[in-house]
């Protein structure tokens, strides 16, 4: 496919394969349901079961509606900042070993 629309031949690659995924997150997207309540597919029964046993159970104590509180909850717990600094020295290491592993190969000869 090396000219085809004045690309070249792996540039299509990545137009065929974002395109395919596109398309696929599209059509998927209509098809995925929100809550056991909404899924047309599932029997009352199995919508019952699913939310006495698996939803109530794990959304006890949880909120459905955004408050402020929660936030200054979560900027002043501790372990959010542990949780971040171990992500940050392990994430940077990780990503600029690659990026930079072929200048510092060509800088020993």
């Amino acid at each position: 496919m090396n000219g085809i629309g004045g690309s070249a031949g792996w540039s299509w690659i990545f137009l065929l394969e974002g395109l395919l995924t596109v398309s696929v997150a599209t059509l998927l997207s209509f098809c995925m349901h929100d809550y056991p309540e909404n899924a047309a597919f599932l029997a009352q029964t199995a919508k019952d079961w699913l939310l006495e046993t698996r939803v109530r159970d794990d959304n006890a104590g949880l909120s459905k509606q955004f408050k402020r509180e929660f936030v200054f909850q979560a900027l002043r717990d501790p372990q959010a900042y542990i949780h971040a600094a171990i992500f940050f020295f392990t994430a940077i290491p990780s990503l600029s070993f690659p990026v930079f592993l072929p200048t510092i190969i060509d800088g020993l000869g």
